[in-house]
């Protein structure tokens, strides 16, 4: 029996919230995790994917992101004060 991969579900992530206009370098790293590591993980996993789509037609890949509500929440608010304090 052959290996093959008929879908492949990237569902992690890691948050680091920070203001738009303070975000700092270190929090670059979170897109290891975030971008980097999905990139990765697809590129590895191809070769079975193309073997699952050539032997059942089937073939996926479903990347599930998310975004901290309360963080998004937060800054926008911050922003649209500033904005009309202008």
């Amino acid at each position: 029996m052959s290996e093959e991969l008929n879908v492949l579900i990237n569902n992690a992530g890691i948050s680091n919230a920070a203001a738009f206009d303070s975000f700092p370098d270190s929090n670059w790293s979170v897109m290891t995790t975030n971008v980097q590591r999905v990139f990765t993980l697809i590129q590895q996993l191809t070769p079975l994917l193309e073997k699952g789509h050539q032997s059942r037609g089937i073939g996926r890949v479903i990347n599930v992101g998310s975004w901290s509500e309360a963080a998004l929440t937060q800054d926008r608010d911050r922003v649209r004060h500033q904005h009309h304090q202008r």
